[in-house]
């Protein structure tokens, strides 16, 4: 088995060991051993005319399986200038209006953390954003998130 890459080549024992590590991190995902999905830090902001900023960053996973019965938890430190940070998640798939949706407001600075518990089993979407509450938003905020 032969991979061929931008920059070179992959041969069969270095794939084989990608996926095996790949394997290894999905089960232990789904058997509760690794519990943190992501990482973020980000300032937005947004006037109410078009006009906004979106700075920082983050890596991990925005779209999980899910299981029935697991908790979903985002760990945050907020900084709310104005309007609001919500939280949420969504099943992916789905008639809509007839799929999971939980969000929570964030409207003070702060940390603390956010749960859901899962109701059904299946893929969900991650979200972090800014909300207004008159003209428009300006919040700054670190987020760990996960499932327990």
């Amino acid at each position: 088995m032969e991979i061929a890459l931008a920059r070179g080549r992959v041969t069969g024992p270095v794939a084989l060991l990608v996926v095996a590590a790949l394997v290894v991190l999905g089960a232990a995902y789904a058997v509760g051993l690794i519990n943190t999905l992501g990482y973020e830090k980000k300032s937005v902001t947004f006037s109410g005319y078009g006009t906004g900023t979106n700075s920082g960053g983050g890596l991990g996973l925005k779209h999980m399986v899910f299981f029935e019965g697991q908790t979903f938890f985002a760990k945050y430190d907020a900084v709310v200038r104005e309007g609001s940070l919500r939280i949420g998640i969504l099943e992916t798939f789905g008639p809509i209006g007839d799929k999971p949706h939980f969000v929570k407001a964030i409207e003070l600075s702060g940390r603390g953390e956010v749960t859901f518990r899962i109701p059904e089993t299946g893929v969900y979407s991650v979200y972090f954003e800014g909300s207004p509450s008159g003209r428009g938003y300006d919040v700054s905020y670190t987020m760990r998130w996960g499932a327990r």
